[in-house]
C-alpha cells in the first residue's frame, strides 16, 4: 500500500474514534494537530500495523522473509487485500494455481464490499478514489492480468469493461489493456471505438495497437499512417530500433532502473512492450516492418 493510502486510512479511524459533529473548527484543527503528533511518534517507536507488514514483505531481501512478513499483516488484518493478494505471487506453484486464487479472493472480497454497500450507484466509477475499494481494483488487475497470461483474452475484455464501470477515472491504464486486446483479436470497430470514447487523443498505446491490427490485415498502407502519428507524438521509437543506441540509454537510466518512464520516450515504448508481450509476439516481424518504413522515410 502507498505510504498516502496508509495516512488516509489511518485517519479515518482515527476520526471515528475521536470525531463529534459538533466540534467547532478550533476543535477540528487540535484534533488534526494530534492525530499528526500520534503519527510522528508511531514512525518514531515503529509501531507495526497490517500494512506496515506488508511494506516489510515488500522489501524484504529474500522470500521466505516476505512471507513471513506477509502472513504477519494478514493475521493483522485478515481483509488487507493487497496483503494476500501479494501472498498469492509468493506461495503459487504454477499459473493455474494463480489464477484460480485470484478468482476466489476477487469473488470473497466482492461479496464483502457489496455487503457494506460499494457495488452501488453512490460509488459507480469512483472505486480508486474511495480508500477502501481501491484495493480491489488492484486485485482486479491482477485478475485480468491472470486471466490474459493464460490465454483467456474474452474473458479479459469482459473483465476490463466492468472495472471501467466502476473505476471511470481508468488510473491503472484498462483502456489501454482494451487497446491491445482489440488488436491481438483484430477487432478493429472496437479498437477504433474506444479511441473515439477517449477523444482520440494522440499516444502510443492507442496508436501503436492501430498500427499493429492494420499490419496484421495487411492494410499496410493505413499501418504506416498510424505508424508515423506514433513516431510524431514519440521520437524515440528509433532508439528501439537500434540495439548499440538502447543498451547505451538504459545503461545510465536510473529513471528506468526504478520503474519510471516519460510520456513520449523510448522508456514509455520498452513499458509499453513488456506489458503487452501477447500482442508483440502475435507480430514476430512488425519492428522488422517498422525499420524498413522509417529508414524509407529518411
Amino acid at each position: 500500500m502507498k505510504k498516502n493510502e496508509k495516512t488516509i486510512k489511518d485517519f479515518q479511524k482515527f476520526l471515528e474514534e475521536h470525531y463529534d459533529d459538533n466540534m467547532s473548527q478550533e476543535e477540528l484543527s487540535e484534533l488534526i494537530r494530534v492525530f499528526n503528533e500520534q503519527k510522528k511518534l508511531n514512525e518514531i517507536y515503529s509501531y507495526e500495523d497490517s500494512d506496515d507488514y506488508l511494506e516489510m514483505a515488500q522489501n524484504a531481501d529474500n522470500e521466505k522473509e516476505a512471507i513471513k512478513y506477509v502472513k504477519k499483516a494478514l493475521k493483522l488484518d485478515p481483509n488487507n487485500i493487497d496483503a494476500e493478494s501479494y501472498l498469492i505471487t509468493l506461495t503459487s506453484k504454477n499459473m493455474h494455481e494463480v489464477f484460480e486464487r485470484y478468482k476466489e479472493a476477487l469473488d470473497k472480497h466482492r461479496k464483502q464490499l457489496e455487503k457494506q454497500g460499494y457495488f452501488t450507484d453512490e460509488y459507480k466509477g469512483e472505486f480508486w478514489l474511495v480508500i477502501e475499494t481501491r484495493p480491489y481494483i488492484r486485485l482486479w488487475y491482477c485478475y485480468i492480468e491472470a486471466l490474459i497470461e493464460m490465454g483467456m483474452m474474452d474473458e479479459a475484455i469482459k473483465e476490463l469493461k466492468e472495472v471501467l464501470i466502476w473505476n471511470e477515472g481508468d488510473n491503472c491504464g484498462g483502456r489501454y489493456y482494451l487497446a491491445h486486446l482489440y488488436a491481438y483479436k483484430q477487432d478493429k470497430d472496437a479498437l477504433f471505438n474506444l479511441h473515439k470514447q477517449y477523444d482520440e487523443y494522440n499516444e502510443t498505446q492507442f496508436l501503436l495497437p492501430k498500427s499493429i491490427l492494420l499490419y496484421k490485415n495487411n492494410d499496410l498502407e493505413q499501418a504506416k499512417k498510424y505508424l508515423l502519428e506514433v513516431e510524431k507524438c514519440n521520437p524515440d521509437i528509433h532508439i528501439i530500433l537500434d540495439e548499440k543506441k538502447l543498451r547505451k540509454k538504459l545503461s545510465t537510466d536510473t529513471q528506468f532502473m526504478l520503474g519510471a518512464y516519460r510520456p513520449g520516450s523510448y522508456q514509455e515504448l520498452l513499458t509499453e512492450i513488456e506489458q503487452f508481450t501477447f500482442l508483440f509476439d502475435s507480430v514476430p516481424y512488425y519492428f522488422e516492418w517498422v525499420n524498413s518504413v522509417l529508414k524509407k522515410k529518411k
